[in-house]
């Protein structure tokens, strides 16, 4: 299930379908706090209903990355429910990145 996960990240990183996303996060994030200082409470709970949509849209493209060929063959080899399993965690580990910088930039 590691490689699978392995897989779909380095397609994902490799095609560049990582940046949009990426850079919506910080646009984001940037407007948000680009005008000062917040209260925590505030500035996180808003950073995690911006940041949702975000992170929605990066496990989709995440997830759509890979040819459809690719992807029912991994379905025979790994099974259904490995299959589902390794691309909730792929979408897991690729929105770790940006939840960090999330609760860094308030």
């Amino acid at each position: 299930m590691t490689a699978l996960v392995r897989l779909r990240l380095a397609g994902f990183l490799r095609t560049g379908r990582a940046v949009a996303p990426l850079l919506a996060g910080l646009l984001a994030l940037g407007v948000l706090y680009g005008g000062g200082r917040a209260q925590p409470a505030e500035a996180y709970g808003v950073s995690a209903v911006v940041l949702f949509p975000v992170l929605a849209w990066q496990t989709k493209l995440l997830l759509d990355v890979e040819p459809d060929v690719q992807r029912r063959l991994a379905l025979v080899l790994a099974g259904a429910a490995r299959e589902w399993a390794a691309g909730l965690l792929a979408g897991v580990v690729a929105g770790l990145g940006t939840v960090a910088v999330a609760l860094v930039f308030p």
